[in-house]
């Protein structure tokens, strides 16, 4: 059995998100907005969610090489 998931707020904020999404997908840019979390906190408890099995996480490879993807060019 997986360890119980940090409660802290910026946690329960996350999992909100992903829980009033579900089931689409989720991007991480959209969690981020969502949240008002900054990348630095947000992908750390994303990937712990992940490693504890609370989550099914997948990275998109970019169109445009040396960006990230979603990132357009004009």
């Amino acid at each position: 059995m997986p360890p119980l998931p940090n409660s802290s707020p910026p946690t329960r904020a996350v999992l909100a998100a992903l829980q009033s999404a579900y089931p689409a997908h989720t991007y991480g840019y959209d969690l981020s907005k969502g949240t008002c979390l900054k990348s630095g906190t947000l992908y750390p408890i994303l990937q712990r969610l992940h490693d504890q099995g609370y989550l099914d996480a997948q990275w998109e490879d970019s169109p445009h090489p040396g960006k990230p993807p979603g990132t357009s060019t004009a």
